[in-house]
């Protein structure tokens, strides 16, 4: 009995607790695709074409421009150690 008494007694101070431990279970992964879908549905226009998000093209796009230039014009520590300003 008395171990009951002091069970309850403490519940309290294991609310905070639980209630964080319910706040951080969220499901990521299910969350990311929501969001990746709904980006999916966005289209704009550009000179009267209708135009939708493509991740895996502009990834593609992004890397061929950076692999392109020289690596002064890239920024960072090695450009400025080589003396270029851009």
């Amino acid at each position: 009995m008395a171990d009951d008494e002091a069970g309850n007694s403490f519940q309290h101070l294991l609310a905070p607790i639980r209630d964080l431990v319910a706040n951080w279970n969220v499901d990521i992964a299910a969350d990311l695709g929501d969001y990746l879908d709904a980006l999916e549905g966005i289209t704009f226009a550009i000179d009267g074409e209708t135009h939708g998000l493509n991740f895996a093209e502009g990834t593609h796009a992004r890397r061929s421009i950076t692999r392109s230039r020289p690596l002064a014009m890239r920024g960072g520590a090695l450009a400025r150690k080589a003396g270029w300003r851009g």
